[in-house]
């Protein structure tokens, strides 16, 4: 592959910049980084402290870096990345749960850019922490960082359809308990 320079690179849609990187363009690896680095973090959050999250995000692109040859020409660059990071954070609660900080909160994420008013952030976060971890996950992915329902289905190792209903159920529920506090929020 020609070399490229990095204004040509930015141009470049996430896969396409992943596939040039693997041709060899460490550029595009720089960019991708940048991209992703701040997300992955706030993602990865959720799971453990900010000080080990910074350390889980860099140990995750170590891991994109040493098995870029696993990655499929194509395939959700994005997906790949969170399921990435996501299985380094398990597998370091995995390790750590008996003599470190485990967390409590494994997803408790706040709405406040979602959020029309202090009634709705409290009624929103009451719901949430009603929910199992799981779903709390498949919320914040969809709702927070925009996955697709198949995207959310390959990081969770989950089927789309099982994705689609669960969501489904968890946002008319989260309606539900919402409207009963006489709140709204639209979401998808």
């Amino acid at each position: 592959m020609r070399s490229v320079n990095r204004e040509e690179l930015n141009q470049l849609d996430d896969e396409r910049l992943m596939d040039a990187y693997c041709t060899g363009e460490i550029k595009a690896f720089e960019i991708l980084f940048e991209r992703f680095h701040k997300p992955l973090f706030f993602y990865i959050q959720r799971f453990v402290s900010e000080h080990k999250a910074a350390d889980i995000v860099q140990t995750a692109f170590l891991k994109i870096h040493a098995k870029r040859e696993l990655y499929r020409s194509g395939a959700s660059v994005k997906g790949w990345f969170y399921t990435i990071a996501r299985n380094t954070a398990l597998d370091y609660l995995r390790s750590a749960a008996h003599r470190r900080e485990f967390a409590s909160d494994f997803l408790d994420f706040t709405p406040e850019s979602k959020s029309r008013d202090t009634l709705l952030s409290a009624s929103l976060n009451e719901a949430l922490s009603k929910l199992k971890n799981e779903d709390r996950e498949i919320l914040y992915l969809h709702i927070q960082e925009g996955f697709t329902y198949k995207e959310i289905a390959r990081t969770l190792s989950m089927k789309e359809t099982a994705i689609r209903v669960r969501a489904h159920r968890l946002l008319k529920g989260l309606k539900t308990e919402l409207g009963k506090v006489g709140a709204e929020w639209n979401f998808q």
